[in-house]
């Protein structure tokens, strides 16, 4: 057995154990040795009996995969998908050798060394080699920094032809090719230039399975195609090798496209070149998202790593907006490969002045765009759209097209501003049309809500635009704004309409951005700014719709705790228009100002007719159960609150409405545990908790965190419970609600471990909430639990009724009297 085993990307000693793969360095246990040498030695499957008896682990099943998993976390460039050690179904696992390489050939002319592992690259490698095989020029085709040269280079040295002769048309300064390869070949080129020609032909005759490499074809073009075009009729035998930012127009031909790489092999290169600057990177989503705005392109990737030594990853994903100041590396050897910059300027040189203004205007798309969507900035200027492809400059996908993020930015900083204006224009003016049609198809069915959604980056990048097309960004905000409501993504529409607020300080329908603005405000915990804005609305003028201004004012009235001026605003609303959509919005108003009084039953008649009702928003139903259910809960009816939140769900599910149904399944989950299906009640705070981070909530992911805590301090898992309250102390709660319910969750968390220190800190806790008066019941409970622990009290049981947290104080206390020995005091 071989002591250096090659490895895809790498190779490792089974004698010390060393190796290296895709970059990175590693040492193997001896364990592991062990483990690897039965694999290599059995050639083929290995049963899992054969593994335990060889490592000791005599029916240790488990112990043998968690050796093989860790096995694979240092051989495999990447271990979810094993090319390696791979298991096989019912018998254990098999040892799969790197591909043995091919032959190098005889003779290289001018043939540079390889330049570097091509991470990612492996399938297209076997691809121009068995296109190769055929007598048929190959062409590699795709953008500058794509890897083309990169690939090309392996190619010629893994090819069996018995000489290569590489040429690098990049580096020219004529383009007068026979006699430049006749210098390769060593030749002289004295003669005419028909004699040159011919003594090169009778070179390759005498040479019949010579390789052509011809890389930067692009260049000259014509001259490349007449070239290629006698070599192949005079020395059919001969192989020809192009690479090229454009397709050549070439008889017969084989094309090769080349694309970005794969994510796993984007990472992976990016590590390696990372670390071969001394840069220790962490494989996490940062980074994921930092090779996907690179665009998956080799040489950009290149570019990044190289900066990551002082500036790491986060800081230059901050960075991409000036990618092309930051990505540069003044020690690349090929002189265009020194920044993305200069990749691209050398791009854009080589197209028509009219498919330059095809690009520019193309680049006010930031997402995927159709043919109708790009004819309505283009005119007739469409018959452009398959060179730029075949130049790689758009992607063709499923019948769309999509940039690359670095094309995009370049394109979009070489317009003309008059040219950039007109493509904006008509950008938004074609977005507001395509919203208005998706709108007037019906309501927000599935397919409606998803649609918007693919058009969503287009249509937000006009709200970005507002100081330039005020109307159509003010008109696309109001209608988008009920497919927000629907999914739930408040917090980036705040983002969007303060951005629009900002550039339009004037703008004649100002009031009900701001109205909007408050909603989306409320949604996000941020209520002092959106009582603020809608305080502003109100000073700007009122709605056109009367019914709009007493809803708007009724809204106020109950932010400001004036819940009587709201219940005037609401029957005032119904008097002047007793429609179903304002009955809906009244009526689930006028139950809340009832539940507040203390009118039980009429709340829940209020509530019947809100549910009753048919909104403008489908998903305002499930938020009126989700207030039903407050008052079921309230009057003790706890199985059918829990009835109408899992309709909620129902009615949520299908609409996307991501954020009112993570709500609904935090509030679930809450008292699926009060009635005792603890597993049931946590998994569906989990399921808040993940879609709140999905939408980047994250004053509502600390409550869900807070509520998981709770909920293992119910259980009786302190630890658990003390790991995910650090986790929210470090995520800073500023709501005053959540800053109690923090504070309740971390107070009971001290009382129950019942140190001095720990019974001192509740104390100080519960001082707190008392003089902030957020939930008075919950906090006199909590101050009777920690008298209790303290021995200051005997210990009544805690009464059954009350909110969610007095409830959830109320059975934490039960449990704690419970498991507290007679006569003691702490368990």
């Amino acid at each position: 057995m071989r002591p250096v085993v090659p490895l895809i990307g790498g190779e490792v000693d089974l004698v010390t154990g060393q190796g290296t793969v895709a970059g990175r360095s590693f040492v193997l246990t001896d364990a592991q040795r062990a483990l690897l040498r039965h694999l290599i030695e059995a050639e083929g499957t290995v049963t899992r009996e054969v593994l335990e008896a060889a490592l000791g682990l005599a029916g240790s099943s488990r112990a043998v995969d968690t050796a093989v998993h860790r096995l694979r976390a240092r051989l495999e460039v990447d271990p979810r998908a094993p090319q390696h050690v791979i298991s096989v179904f019912g018998e254990g696992y098999r040892f799969a050798p790197a591909p043995a390489p091919r032959n190098t050939p005889h003779v290289s002319l001018g043939l540079p060394p390889p330049r570097t592992a091509l991470l990612g690259r492996e399938a297209a490698l076997r691809d121009v080699l068995s296109l190769l095989d055929d007598v048929a020029p190959v062409q590699i085709v795709g953008m500058h920094g794509v890897g083309k040269s990169s690939l090309a280079i392996a190619v010629a040295h893994a090819s069996e032809r018995a000489r290569v002769v590489y040429l690098d048309l990049e580096a020219l300064r004529g383009d007068d090719l026979w006699s430049d390869l006749a210098r390769v070949m060593g030749r002289s080129v004295a003669g005419s230039d028909e004699e040159n020609r011919a003594a090169l032909l009778a070179d390759l005759r005498m040479h019949p399975r010579t390789l052509l490499v011809l890389d930067g074809a692009q260049r000259f073009p014509d001259a490349v195609v007449a070239l290629v075009a006698r070599v192949a009729d005079e020395v059919p035998s001969a192989g020809v090798l192009l690479t090229s930012t454009v397709v050549l127009d070439l008889s017969r031909a084989r094309v090769h496209p080349l694309g970005p790489i794969e994510l796993d092999a984007a990472r992976a290169l990016f590590l390696a070149r990372a670390a071969a600057v001394g840069a220790t990177l962490e494989a996490d989503a940062a980074l994921d998202e930092l090779v996907e705005r690179l665009d998956r392109l080799p040489l950009a990737l290149e570019l990044g790593a190289a900066r990551t030594r002082t500036l790491g990853v986060q800081a230059l994903l901050t960075r991409l907006d000036e990618r092309f100041r930051w990505l540069v590396d003044s020690r690349a050897e090929i002189s265009r490969h020194r920044s993305l910059h200069a990749v691209l300027a050398l791009s854009w040189a080589e197209l028509p002045e009219e498919a330059r203004e095809v690009l520019v205007r193309l680049s006010v798309f930031r997402g995927p765009l159709s043919q109708e969507a790009a004819d309505a900035v283009l005119d007739a200027d469409a018959r452009w759209l398959p060179s730029l492809i075949e130049a790689s400059w758009l992607v063709e996908d499923a019948g769309r097209f999509r940039w690359l993020d670095s094309s995009r930015a370049w394109a979009l900083e070489q317009g003309e501003p008059a040219l950039l204006d007109d493509a904006i224009r008509r950008h938004a003016r074609y977005q507001l049309d395509l919203l208005e049609r998706l709108l007037g198809a019906g309501p927000l069915v599935p397919a409606v809500i998803d649609a918007i959604g693919a058009a969503f980056p287009d249509l937000w990048v006009v709200l970005e635009r507002g100081v330039t097309v005020p109307t159509e960004a003010t008109t696309l905000a109001e209608r988008l704004f009920a497919w927000v409501r629907v999914v739930g993504r408040y917090a980036a529409f705040a983002k969007a309409l303060d951005e629009l607020l900002d550039v339009l300080p004037t703008a004649p329908r100002r009031g009900v951005l701001l109205r909007m603005r408050s909603l989306c405000l409320t949604q996000t915990d941020r209520i002092e700014e959106a009582t603020a804005d809608l305080r502003r609305a109100e000073e700007e003028g009122p709605p056109d719709d009367e019914v709009d201004r007493l809803l708007a004012r009724a809204y106020l009235a109950v932010r400001g705790n004036r819940m009587e001026d709201a219940r005037v605003a609401w029957e005032a609303a119904l008097e002047v228009s007793p429609t179903s959509r304002v009955r809906a919005y009244a009526e689930h108003g006028l139950a809340i100002a009832a539940r507040r009084a203390g009118s039980y039953e009429e709340a829940e008649r209020h509530f019947h007719r809100s549910l009753a009702a048919e909104a403008d928003v489908p998903s305002y139903r499930s938020n009126t159960r989700v207030s039903y259910s407050v008052l079921l809960h309230g009057l003790g009816r706890t199985d059918q609150a829990c009835d109408q939140l899992a309709l909620a769900v129902r009615e949520l599910e299908p609409l996307r409405a991501e954020g009112t149904l993570a709500q609904t399944s935090y509030n679930l989950g809450m008292l699926e545990a009060e009635r005792g299906r603890w597993d049931v009640g946590m998994a569906w705070v989990e399921r808040a908790e993940t879609l709140w981070r999905g939408l980047g909530m994250n004053l509502r992911v600390a409550k869900a965190v807070i509520g998981r805590a709770a909920l293992f301090l119910e259980a009786g898992e302190l630890d658990r419970a003390d790991l995910l309250l650090e986790e929210a102390d470090e995520m800073g709660v500023s709501d005053a609600a959540a800053r109690w319910s923090a504070s309740l969750t971390r107070g009971v968390f001290a009382t129950l471990r019942g140190t001095p220190g720990d019974l001192g800190e509740a104390r100080a806790l519960v001082a707190e909430m008392e003089r902030n008066d957020v939930n008075a019941g919950a906090t006199a409970l909590f101050r009777r639990f920690l008298d209790v622990a303290s021995g200051l009290d005997p210990g009544a049981p805690p009464p059954d009724n009350g909110s969610v947290g007095m409830r959830w104080v109320g059975r934490v206390l039960q449990r704690y009297l419970e498991r507290r020995p007679a006569g003691g005091s702490a368990p």
